[in-house]
């Protein structure tokens, strides 16, 4: 799948090119995981992006999604109004493999935040940023950093749909985590 995805872009950046238009994406979650050179038990079928996309570009995900048999949000901004650790646009990775699509991934750090994130925020639905923070064998300091956002951005009194201690258990969890 994510082979697919890699073919999708680059039929993106065609149409792009053939419009004169350029793009600018911010990958986080398993895709970025995988550009990471990290191999998932489970491919992901999308690519979370931080920017939010126009309709234009909308169309495009659309139009290459029956092309290339992918669901219609394989490209979506899902996560555009999530908060990103801080400083994490210092920490951006650039990718360089297409002419109108800026791309950057978040670092290896910000992704675990993101993901430590994502989990306490999600744990009672699914386990795969669990998964995903095995895989990344974090430190002691990468965790802590972590929990550093994750109290920031996603505590209990920022709407999440966990109380005080429920968030404070996961938090205890992640840090059995640290290699």
């Amino acid at each position: 799948m994510n082979e697919n995805l890699i073919l999708a872009l680059n039929k993106l950046n065609e149409l792009l090119k053939a419009s004169s238009t350029r793009l600018s994406l911010t990958v986080c979650g398993a895709f970025a995981l995988y550009l990471h050179g990290y191999h998932r038990i489970h491919q992901t079928e999308d690519i979370d992006t931080h920017e939010e996309l126009n309709s234009q570009v909308k169309k495009l995900i659309k139009d290459i999604s029956i092309e290339f048999e992918l669901q219609e949000t394989w490209l979506n901004d899902q996560v555009s109004d999530i908060q990103l650790p801080t400083n994490a646009e210092k920490r951006f990775i650039h990718l360089n493999r297409w002419s109108q699509i800026d791309c950057k991934i978040l670092s290896r750090i910000d992704l675990i935040a993101m993901k430590c994130s994502a989990w306490i925020s999600r744990r009672d639905i699914t386990d795969k940023d669990y998964t995903d923070l095995v895989l990344l064998e974090p430190t002691a300091s990468e965790i802590e950093f972590a929990i550093t956002h994750a109290k920031e951005f996603n505590s209990p009194d920022k709407n999440l749909k966990k109380n005080y201690k429920e968030f404070l258990e996961s938090i205890d969890e992640l840090r059995k985590l640290a290699k």
